[in-house]
Order: C-alpha cells, then structure tokens, then sequence
C-alpha cells in the first residue's frame, strides 16, 4: 500500500513555513502551493502532477540548505508517484 500523501505534505508544509520565517521567498510562495493543494477536498490527477513537478524543480534548490525538508519533498514525490496518479 502507497504512503497516503496528505500526511507527508502537512509535514513538507511545516517545514516550509519554517524555510519561509527564515526569508526564503521561494519556500513561501511553494509553501502557499502546498497549502492550496491540501485545501482541496479532491484533488484531480493534474492538481498532483502540477504538485509533483513544483516539488521535482524546488528539490534542487533546496538540496544544500535544506537537507530534511528535501527529503520530506522526495516521499511526497514519491508518495504522489506511486499512488498512480
């Protein structure tokens, strides 16, 4: 059984709000990207592929300074890939 994506994006979430405290622009604007996707009650295909592909580009920026909240954005990733959408 696929891991259920909605629990590792509230945790990818916390830790962008967190990046977003600390004056990473971009963690905010992905943080406010992540909170719209959780806020849909159901979301289409597209909506976690749009999610899927704005987590695969902000992996890389992430990668060195945030080595934990890059991780937390691979099993969402993941998450979202293996649930066959």
């Amino acid at each position: 059984m696929a891991d259920d994506p909605r629990e590792h994006l509230e945790g990818l979430s916390d830790d962008l709000a967190s990046a977003a405290a600390e004056g990473h622009d971009s963690a905010d604007d992905l943080h406010g990207q992540v909170n719209e996707f959780l806020a849909k009650p159901d979301p289409t295909p597209e909506d976690h592929a749009d999610l899927r592909d704005q987590l695969s580009d902000a992996l890389l920026h992430f990668e060195v300074s945030h080595p934990s909240m890059s991780a937390t954005m691979q099993r969402v990733i993941d998450s979202l890939t293996a649930s066959g959408i």
